[in-house]
């Protein structure tokens, strides 16, 4: 059984559909993640059970106004796969962030 599945929800703020792959390892996860359409932040929660999805919701994100690669730039976060990752270390997030170039780059 494939525990790393892929599913389709539609963004709470631009309502593109977009593909969200998920890690069905795990009883219940909860992560915000930017839509890759309009950029903004949405809080995305699942539960699953025995590698089965039970529920999947994916909301708009409480960010205070503020685009969510915004909001946690210089932050740390953890991926879809529970691995912590620093922000600053996407470039993604660096230009939503207002980098010029990548900081690893420099």
């Amino acid at each position: 059984m494939e525990l790393l599945q892929p599913h389709e929800v539609s963004c709470p703020h631009c309502g593109e559909q977009i593909t969200l792959t998920l890690d069905l390892s795990e009883p219940a996860q909860s992560y915000i993640e930017d839509c890759p359409v309009c950029c903004k932040a949405i809080a995305v929660s699942y539960a699953s059970h025995d590698g089965e999805l039970d529920e999947l919701s994916a909301e708009p994100a409480e960010n205070d106004g503020v685009d969510g690669a915004d909001a946690r730039a210089g932050e740390h976060r953890d991926d879809a796969l529970g691995r912590e990752r620093h922000v600053g270390d996407d470039p993604v997030a660096c230009i939503h962030a207002g980098f010029r170039e990548h900081p690893l780059d420099l």
